[in-house]
């Protein structure tokens, strides 16, 4: 019988198996043998041929044809190429992607629109939103989730706009949140979305003729004949 030196060497998993079941069968290893297989080099057997000497051992009752099939499926494994790894995903948050997506323009808002909220007139609305339904509008937050003192207490403040939901002040504290287990975070919503009632609160006594004609429909009278 031949010697079973290679079983030593590293071999891939079936050729392991082949060469365990071999060495508990001086049959099988010796069908090996007269198959062209040498039992000390089965690093350099082809799958096909461990293949066939399997298939003769079972028709042969020499092995449990399911242990035989179970090997050449092993074998068959071992053949195959290794897939190239995946190329790990970019947090572009880096917060362990708690938001939607990153978008650091923001929501594009209109002259109207920005004043509003520069002004403090728009104060939103309480409500409670899933974290990972908003657009974070910065690339990442500090590792410790610190927040500002004047932020402290206070809740996030998102707007949405053309039906998106964005993170304008809170990346911090909705990452702690999130952190902890929580899915969803109390925020005061602006929604824009939302028609509004007050038109005229961009009112430029500079403005064109255009809107002068509009006012004057409006009201019947222009701006500079007011008293």
């Amino acid at each position: 019988m031949a010697g079973f030196g290679a079983l030593g060497n590293l071999l891939s998993l079936g050729r392991e198996l082949f060469g365990s079941a071999a060495r508990g069968n001086p049959k099988l290893s010796e069908l090996a043998e007269l198959s062209g297989v040498a039992m000390d080099k089965l690093e350099d057997a082809s799958p096909e041929d461990l293949a066939a000497v399997l298939d003769r051992a079972a028709r042969q009752r020499l092995i449990d044809p399911r242990s035989a099939n179970n090997i050449k499926i092993q074998i068959a494994k071992d053949a195959q190429p290794d897939l190239p790894a995946m190329p790990p995903q970019i947090d572009p948050t880096q917060t362990g992607f708690i938001f939607k997506d990153v978008k650091p323009v923001g929501p594009l808002l209109n002259k109207f629109e920005n004043k509003r909220l520069s002004s403090g007139m728009a104060q939103g609305e309480v409500t409670t939103l899933p974290i990972r339904s908003m657009y974070a509008s910065q690339a990442n937050v500090n590792p410790d989730f610190k927040t500002t003192e004047s932020s402290s207490g206070s809740l996030p403040l998102v707007i949405k706009k053309n039906n998106e939901l964005f993170v304008s002040d809170g990346h911090h504290r909705l990452t702690k949140l999130a952190s902890e287990g929580e899915q969803n975070a109390r925020v005061r919503l602006i929604d824009f979305d939302e028609p509004t009632d007050t038109p005229l609160l961009n009112y430029n006594p500079n403005q064109s003729a255009e809107d002068d004609a509009l006012l004057e429909q409006l009201f019947g009278v222009l701006p500079k004949e007011r008293k």
